[in-house]
């Protein structure tokens, strides 16, 4: 069995952020599930906990999952806002991934 190791994850989910609107949505979806219901309410992170969005993104953050969630699809400048917001939290976002698939995380 190949072991993937976290950074090929990484890598290769930084391509797919560049070029999949889906991959994005998906991504802003899984933080904005991160965050606290207050966290939410207020789009700003409270909670330094490493989970969601972090402190800078929460705002726009926030705004797009809802929008997302609502059946909305991001566009244009908010298309690229939210490539660089899952970019950043790219680590956390392949971690997700990987528990999702039942797969190992291999650290490096």
């Amino acid at each position: 069995m190949t072991k993937i190791t976290m950074k090929s994850r990484v890598a290769a989910l930084k391509v797919q952020l560049a070029n999949d609107a889906s991959a994005v949505e998906w991504g802003i979806s899984q933080l904005a599930m991160r965050q606290t219901e207050y966290e939410l309410e207020s789009k700003e992170t409270i909670n330094k906990n490493r989970q969601g969005f972090s402190s800078s993104n929460a705002h726009w953050g926030t705004i797009y999952a809802q929008l997302v969630a609502g059946g909305g699809k991001l566009e244009g400048e908010h298309l690229e806002r939210a490539i660089k917001i899952a970019t950043f939290h790219a680590r956390q976002l392949a971690r997700i991934a990987a528990e999702a698939e039942g797969g190992v995380v291999e650290e490096g």
